[in-house]
């Protein structure tokens, strides 16, 4: 009795490793792993600075002990307008630079100057995107990418770039929007 692999075996074995990387290349195709990686850390960029506003947030509402809204710490300007003390709050997160889209007012998130004053309040540099800016709700303290226009916004955020009309990929449509 011979030892090995018999020539049937050998053949099945062959069919399902076509059958798997068909099924593999076909997934591929409406799937596109770099895509996918693109929206990860686009979403992993947004969790990061989320998590740096709501920081910085925390400590000036310890700081003031609770004296503020979010919308006056954010901005640094109290219910009636004027300023708060730099002892109480040290800088406005936000510019004065606010677009509204689907009637929320976003507030551009200040990058400061020469002095990176981002990564002072934030403890971070934001990430730059091509044709988008990070913007913060004020009111909610969460963050939002937005570009200058529809048209701006790269074919890889959109589950099938040639649908109409075009479906943009589920994590992103939470926190990515167009002027």
């Amino acid at each position: 009795m011979k030892k090995g692999i018999s020539l049937i075996v050998l053949i099945v074995t062959i069919i399902v490793i076509i059958i798997l990387a068909a099924a593999v290349i076909l997934t591929l195709n409406r799937n596109n792993p770099i895509d996918s990686s693109r929206v990860a850390q686009l979403a992993d960029n947004r969790a990061s600075i989320n998590s740096a506003v709501n920081l910085y947030y925390g400590k000036v509402m310890a700081a003031t002990q609770g004296v503020y809204e979010p919308s006056q710490i954010f901005t640094k300007k109290d219910v009636a307008g004027t300023a708060i003390p730099d002892d109480k709050v040290e800088k406005a997160l936000v510019t004065e630079t606010k677009v509204t889209v689907d009637s929320v007012d976003y507030y551009l998130i200040d990058t400061g100057s020469a002095t990176s004053a981002d990564q002072k309040l934030l403890g971070m540099k934001l990430p730059s995107v091509a044709s988008a800016k990070w913007y913060l709700d004020i009111n909610t303290g969460l963050v939002y990418l937005i570009y200058d226009s529809g048209a701006t916004l790269p074919t890889w955020m959109y589950t099938d770039p040639n649908a109409t009309p075009k479906v943009m990929d589920t994590t992103l449509a939470a926190f990515v929007k167009a002027q």
